[in-house]
């Protein structure tokens, strides 16, 4: 299932990108955003935190990407209480073809290292983990105002038994002013869902 939405979306964004530009794509912003990962065990709250990603792009075509996500829980069960969290760092090194004026192919390859941290009963463990990240995407701009994007990401674990994660990344943005967006962000890996709802800045 997974693998079907994410060709429908980039089925759809080729498809609908007939439509001319009267922008260009961006790739200097920064984004900052509030996440929500649901748990789905019983009496366990959701994961809850936030992102904080940026591009820049010092020549045409290459671009820097670097993102942040922490998220935690606090739950009080029987035997205690217990505090979970986690973290996830990424840095990657990118470029894109301009298939149209407003629909770009990306690719970008880097590192994905994230953490993980659970306390209860005074007990504290913990384990991390490091995978190379390579991702494909498109970015289609109608017109102004909106901008979709679909992304296949790649993570092949460094660490650990080296198994490899398929993340799949849908997201849509609408710009309020010339700067300033507001957008939705969903991903789907090893059958878990995060959504994050946030604000992206142009420069």
């Amino acid at each position: 299932m997974s693998h079907k939405c994410f060709l429908l979306s980039m089925i759809l964004i080729v498809a609908a990108s007939s439509a001319n530009a009267d922008i260009r794509l961006s790739y200097n912003e920064i984004s900052i955003g509030y996440a929500v990962h649901p748990i789905s065990e019983d009496g366990v709250p959701d994961l809850t935190g936030g992102g904080l990603s940026g591009t820049w792009s010092p020549v045409d075509r290459l671009f820097f990407a670097a993102g942040y996500e922490r998220f935690g829980l606090h739950t009080s069960q029987a035997l205690g209480a217990v505090d979970l969290t986690a973290t996830a760092k990424t840095l990657t090194v990118g470029t894109w073809f301009a298939l149209r004026e407003n629909l770009h192919l990306t690719l970008e390859v880097g590192g994905d290292y994230e953490t993980i941290e659970v306390s209860a009963e005074g007990i504290t463990e913990s384990d991390n983990d490091f995978a190379a990240n390579g991702i494909v995407g498109l970015r289609y701009l109608i017109g102004k105002r909106v901008e979709l994007s679909a992304q296949l990401q790649r993570l092949q674990d460094i660490q650990g038994n080296g198994e490899s994660r398929w993340v799949y990344i849908t997201s849509a943005s609408l710009a309020l002013t010339d700067h300033l967006d507001l957008g939705g962000y969903f991903s789907r890996e090893s059958g878990e869902n995060t959504y994050i709802l946030g604000a992206r800045w142009r420069f």
